[in-house]
């Protein structure tokens, strides 16, 4: 790529917060494009609005990676955050955050949301794994994701959530948390995966709800790039030893040209670390492990 001009956009606005920002909420808004030059895939246009600031470092390998933060590394009662993705063909990326979102807490029945939206063109592979969401005391959260796939294009989602802030008494805690994922391939409807949790119908940390455990995760993989791999990671998965109150509880569910795995774990390190182990496969795909320095 020596000697390559690679035609990049970047715009930012970055404000101090205002006076009372935190009972008014803010709207910021995102978009991102990719492209593979030559051998590698770049990000040739990135904008952002505040609070949400895009970072594109440059990679090594093959693969772009975003990552998406806040002014102030959370959310306020009437944020609202929304993204436009768009990857083009043979594109490969991945899209993470800096850090865990921190969603703090309502005001006046005031939450706050995120949105993202993904095209993803004819052999492209796309990895979203955000750190999980880790809701406060009183927090309302929305999570709206859509991705729009070529036949030939792929995808794997990871969405997590964090009991909250345990070290200060805060397990499950928040008012409403609500996440729904929407996949089309080829203009069609291919699967939603939506999940509340709301402490309207009951105690969140109830037994049979967040119960015992402080993360849990939903992994999506969808594509022809992961179907040779989807066998093997379905056994990985369900190949684990049955025991009473074991730590760490895993499930998985054939799709049509993937697999969704489910995941609750004692904390956030330690589910991580299992869908990491489970995805080896996925992740070299990447070209190279992004968790090594984070995790």
């Amino acid at each position: 790529m020596d000697g390559v001009k690679i035609p990049t956009r970047t715009e930012a606005m970055v404000e101090m917060p205002r006076a009372g920002a935190m009972d008014q909420g803010r709207s910021g808004e995102g978009r991102i494009e990719l492209e593979c030059l030559g051998q590698q895939t770049r990000v040739v246009r990135s904008i952002s609005h505040q609070p949400l600031k895009l970072l594109a470092p440059r990679t090594h390998g093959r693969a772009a990676a975003v990552y998406a933060t806040t002014f102030g590394g959370g959310l306020v009662a009437g944020d609202s955050i929304q993204i436009d993705l768009s990857a083009g063909p043979r594109t490969t990326a991945l899209f993470t955050t800096q850090s865990a979102t921190k969603v703090f807490r309502s005001v006046n029945g005031r939450g706050c949301r995120q949105s993202l939206r993904a095209t993803l063109a004819d052999d492209a592979f796309l990895a979203v794994w955000p750190d999980p969401i880790i809701c406060f005391t009183g927090a309302i959260y929305d999570q709206q994701q859509q991705f729009d796939l070529a036949p030939t294009a792929s995808l794997l989602l990871v969405d997590a959530l964090s009991s909250g802030r345990r070290a200060r008494g805060e397990r499950w805690a928040f008012s409403r948390y609500q996440s729904r994922n929407q996949i089309r391939i080829n203009n069609k409807l291919a699967l939603t995966d939506a999940m509340t949790l709301d402490e309207s119908d009951g105690p969140i940390d109830a037994p049979f709800r967040g119960g015992r455990f402080e993360c849990l995760a939903t992994v999506i993989l969808i594509g022809p790039a992961i179907e040779p791999h989807a066998p093997a990671i379905l056994q990985a998965a369900q190949s684990a030893p049955l025991q009473r109150r074991a730590a760490t509880l895993c499930s998985a569910s054939r799709i049509p040209a993937g697999l969704i795995l489910r995941l609750l774990g004692p904390t956030t390190e330690h589910v991580t670390q299992t869908i990491r182990t489970l995805l080896t496969p996925i992740t070299a795909l990447l070209g190279n492990d992004p968790w090594t320095r984070k995790w």
